[in-house]
């Protein structure tokens, strides 16, 4: 999508450099293609569809079998605690991709629109929008703290790039 989006943004410069539209429509074009791209290229760098399901889904099936046994540092009254964290957790990670996928297309129609309008594209720099929570992540981090032994099961790599991708966001 924000390829799409830079090809009509060319494709407008190209226009309007080829119909003498004036400079100023054509810098204000030009602006908006590197803030598109700059947006677009920032917000998406390093993020992994794969590692991010690979994590959801080893939150579910890990924390839907693990027993209180698995945990060595836990205290005799935090068993209540662990049994509600793992519920969280596979609550939020069982619907976190949705909410990555609906992140994730708010973001490529924003990257569409800021290519088609300029007005929208010069403004989107100064319109802070609210800020992401990844439920699911916090579950995990929450969870590993209850029990760091069990880091064994989730990719390192894959919850720091998830934890990258929340800071970007």
């Amino acid at each position: 999508m924000a390829v799409l989006s830079m090809v009509i943004s060319f494709s407008l410069i190209k226009m309007t450099y080829n119909h003498n539209y004036g400079l100023i429509n054509f810098v204000v074009l030009v602006v908006s293609l590197v803030f598109t791209g700059v947006t677009a290229f920032y917000k998406f760098s390093g993020y992994d569809v794969n590692g991010s399901v690979d994590i959801y889904t080893t939150a579910i099936e890990h924390g839907a079998q693990m027993s209180v046994n698995d945990c060595s540092q836990l205290q005799g009254n935090d068993y209540g605690g662990l049994e509600k964290v793992k519920e969280s957790m596979g609550y939020n990670c069982g619907r976190q991709n949705l909410n990555d996928i609906h992140h994730i297309a708010t973001g490529m129609i924003s990257t569409i629109y800021s290519s088609l309008y300029n007005e929208f594209s010069l403004a989107s720099v100064f319109i802070e929008a609210p800020k992401r929570k990844n439920r699911c992540l916090s579950s995990i981090d929450e969870f590993l703290k209850m029990c760091p032994e069990q880091k064994i099961h989730f990719s390192q790599e894959n919850l720091q790039m998830l934890r990258d991708f929340e800071r970007k966001q």
